[in-house]
């Protein structure tokens, strides 16, 4: 059903959803309904952009779901608008380009808690960075890709404590929960083992509440005849990564069904001693 076409009292809603809307209908909807606190969208360009001399300022927006068509450009929505209470944001777009999205959060000023962003081409480190460091409050991040960028656990590494002052910031400082779903391909268990020993020896010289990591990994892309090992850590990271879960960190490697990490312990366990029986036929 088109916006246009439904013809209520918007003052008062708090909650919609809407599938295929224009920009227009989208800041029609922003306009109508200025105490509208969660809003899920998927966009339709129809290149009918209203034109604002300034955002609009919405002040009580605090959930938003937007998918853009494939075809869409986010910066013809998110320029036009300021959201001060945003704290949770789910976005999904095809090009992994944060311009615009770093410009709404800035301008903004709002403490977002919660991201899930959705690219089916997959960003680079340094865009995912430079929209990351302009989200210091946030607690719950997950990334659905088809791989995680090179280099992004790198970015947990402590920096000096001269470029601290220097404007170089921890990176996600409150972080409580990480989820990672898509291939295994890119992802470096030891940049990732090294992050979260970061990430432990600072929250926990804080007193500040540990971290899960969870990587729902998408197999799919493997090969239908090859071993499915080959998703999982090597001996020498499986048993680091346990150790992590040991000092309290929350961790999960599955598959979507199954849990890689616990199958390789159990697997390299019964290989080097004999522990258990390990019988991949029932596993």
């Amino acid at each position: 059903m088109l916006f246009s076409a439904v013809h209520i009292d918007w003052s008062n809603v708090t909650d919609v959803h809407f599938e295929e809307m224009t920009y227009s209908d989208c800041m029609s909807l922003f306009q109508q309904a200025p105490r509208l606190i969660k809003c899920s969208i998927t966009t339709e360009d129809a290149g009918n952009t209203p034109h604002f001399n300034t955002p609009f300022i919405h002040p009580s927006l605090t959930h938003l779901t937007i998918v853009f068509d494939e075809y869409d450009t986010p910066d013809g929505l998110l320029d036009l608008i300021s959201l001060p209470a945003l704290q949770e944001m789910n976005y999904t777009f095809e090009k992994p380009k944060y311009n615009s999205f770093i410009s709404l959060l800035e301008r903004s000023g709002c403490d977002l808690t919660s991201l899930s962003l959705t690219n089916p081409n997959p960003p680079t480190s340094e865009d995912l960075a430079n929209l990351l460091r302009n989200t210091s409050s946030l607690e719950n991040f997950a990334l659905q890709t088809p791989h995680i960028p090179p280099g992004f656990f790198e970015l947990f590494t402590p920096p000096e404590p001269k470029n601290v002052c220097m404007g170089n910031p921890i990176f996600l400082p409150l972080l409580r929960t990480f989820q990672y779903t898509g291939s295994d391909s890119h992802i470096s268990w030891k940049s990732f083992i090294e992050a979260a020993k970061s990430i432990l020896r600072r929250q926990m010289h804080d007193d500040m509440p540990l971290p899960s990591f969870e990587f729902v990994l998408d197999l799919k892309e493997k090969e239908s005849h090859s071993d499915p090992s080959q998703a999982e850590p090597n001996e020498v990271s499986v048993a680091r990564l346990c150790g992590l879960i040991d000092r309290g960190i929350g961790l999960k490697i599955s598959n979507g069904s199954e849990d890689l990490l616990q199958r390789a312990k159990r697997r390299y366990e019964a290989e080097r001693f004999g522990v258990g029986i390990w019988d991949e036929e029932s596993e």
